[in-house]
């Protein structure tokens, strides 16, 4: 029985805090971003937020897209995520659909 405990906290553990895990917290939560890019008003910046699985210094919307910024790496490189149904931002990674990821401070 403490056996199993201990593997269910260690799968736990390994989904929550393993970097390639990321994608799989995006994946769950990319729906409730949207939403919430949705409803964000012209220049309105959240600090500190909670959406699905994932958690943002802040979410920040500017011209057609909303910038989801997680924070910085060990490394010191800001990284994100942007929304934008419009047009591809400039440098960043697509995704999927109206999704970029950014891994540094371009959009800050």
């Amino acid at each position: 029985m403490t056996k199993r405990i201990l593997y269910v906290l260690l799968a736990v553990v390994l989904v929550v805090d393993v970097p390639w895990a990321e994608g799989l917290r995006f994946e769950h939560s990319s729906e409730e971003m949207a939403e919430f890019a949705r409803t964000l008003g012209k220049g309105v910046e959240v600090r500190d937020v909670h959406i699905g699985l994932l958690s943002f210094v802040f979410v920040r919307q500017e011209e057609d897209g909303v910038i989801f910024y997680r924070g910085r790496t060990w490394d010191q490189d800001g990284y994100g995520y942007i929304w934008n149904p419009v047009r591809r931002p400039a440098e960043v990674r697509h995704l999927a659909g109206p999704w970029y990821r950014l891994w540094n401070d371009a959009h800050m």
